[in-house]
């Protein structure tokens, strides 16, 4: 089986996340499809984290930096979220140092569909942006999605505040694309533990749930190469019934009221 890995930034975090699980469970992707959309997409949190440090090292000194750095992780785990995971990162970075990086442009541009003809991958993560039909309909690719929510229950977006709305249990789901909106055959779902989590807010609770559901990609691939699991098809398609919008202020401001007060049902 040959796997691939198709984005548009290197230092996507949820894409580091992805592809350190896919070498944890020892299903590296045989190539890279990298094209570069511009800016980092980093999060505000991580952006503030790098110039409090730059700041702080060169003002004060080296010998506070690694307090510094400390304060700054620990902030970040409350929220769920680890960006100075050392170990990790370093595996990453020694992975990238030897793999094979194809540069292309858009994941949709026919240059890269011949790409993908020629090197014929099995099954393509994705985290390039939407796929055009061209690109979905290549014979014999698997693209795929990682959802942080049940499917079909939850598509669309703000499926998380909808899912803690409901008081329902958050799933992450790996799938493949389709031209419908995650209507795609379900290769994986499981819960996503939140009982011994320390966040409170809605958009921790996103973080984290994205983060969890990305890290499912390496053991999905992994169960499926093995044949342990297999595609199974959304029998629901073509509602738009069915998918969810953004949440209005009004319910966001309920939920995150519930949330703070460790609500967990609605009267």
């Amino acid at each position: 089986m040959k796997i691939a890995l198709a984005i548009d930034n290197l230092k996507n975090r949820y894409a580091r996340y992805a592809l350190f699980s896919m070498l944890e469970y020892d299903v590296p992707p045989d190539f890279i499809l990298h094209h570069n959309s511009g800016k980092y997409r980093y999060s505000k949190l991580y952006k503030y984290a790098t110039k409090a440090i730059r700041r702080y090292r060169f003002s004060l000194g080296k010998h506070l930096f690694p307090l510094i750095k400390e304060k700054i992780i620990k902030g970040s785990e409350k929220a769920g979220r680890t960006f100075f995971e050392e170990d990790r990162e370093k595996n990453i970075e020694k992975f990238l140092r030897t793999a094979s990086i194809h540069k292309c442009r858009d994941i949709n541009h026919p240059q890269t569909i011949s790409l993908l003809k020629e090197l014929k991958p099995d099954i393509v993560v994705c985290f390039s942006g939407i796929l055009k039909k061209e690109v979905i309909n290549t014979t014999g690719i698997y693209f795929l999605n990682a959802h942080a929510s049940r499917l079909p229950k939850y598509r669309g977006i703000n499926n998380v505040e909808y899912a803690l709305w409901d008081n329902e249990e958050i799933f992450g789901t790996i799938h493949r694309i389709s031209r419908g909106i995650y209507e795609g055959d379900i290769l994986y779902q499981e819960p996503i533990d939140l009982k011994d989590v320390r966040i409170r807010t809605i958009q921790e609770h996103k973080d984290y749930c994205s983060r969890k559901t990305y890290e499912m990609i390496g053991k999905a691939i992994a169960k499926y190469r093995r044949k342990e699991i297999d595609f199974s098809v959304q029998t629901e398609r073509g509602n738009s019934i069915n998918i969810y919008y953004s949440m209005h202020p009004l319910l966001r401001e309920l939920l995150q009221k519930k949330l703070t007060n460790n609500i967990y049902s609605f009267p």
